[in-house]
């Protein structure tokens, strides 16, 4: 591994604890998505996924956070807390703590509807 490749890494891992610490603290709706790179149906709906967060933006009270589960033991624990067993998995937690998962098709505007209710 590359020393960049590491950094890189490193600053994944800081940033997601980063988000996982101050997204609790938030009066916004978390939208989580759990994948990995070597899932077929991960890999097909990540294109909805990116168009997804395109659309939507930097709305104020919405955090997007995308687990990569293939990205060691930070992202693995997340899964555990949050009992993900699947993937590509899809959820929101709203401000009050309530867990509502996305059972819908992966497709951009199954996303929008199920973050706009």
């Amino acid at each position: 591994m590359s020393a960049g490749t590491l950094l890189i890494a490193i600053t994944c891992v800081a940033l997601l604890m980063v988000v996982l610490f101050n997204v609790n603290k938030s009066n916004s709706t978390t939208v989580y998505r759990f994948y990995k790179h070597n899932c077929r149906f991960c890999v097909e709906s990540q294109p909805d996924w990116d168009k997804f967060k395109a659309h939507i933006g930097k709305r104020m009270d919405l955090v997007i956070v995308d687990v990569d589960l293939d990205e060691g033991d930070t992202s693995r624990n997340l899964a555990k807390k949050y009992n993900v067993t699947s993937v590509p998995t899809v959820f929101k937690i709203l401000p009050n703590g309530t867990r509502v998962d996305h059972t819908e098709l992966r497709n951009m505007g199954e996303y929008v509807s199920f973050v706009s209710n």
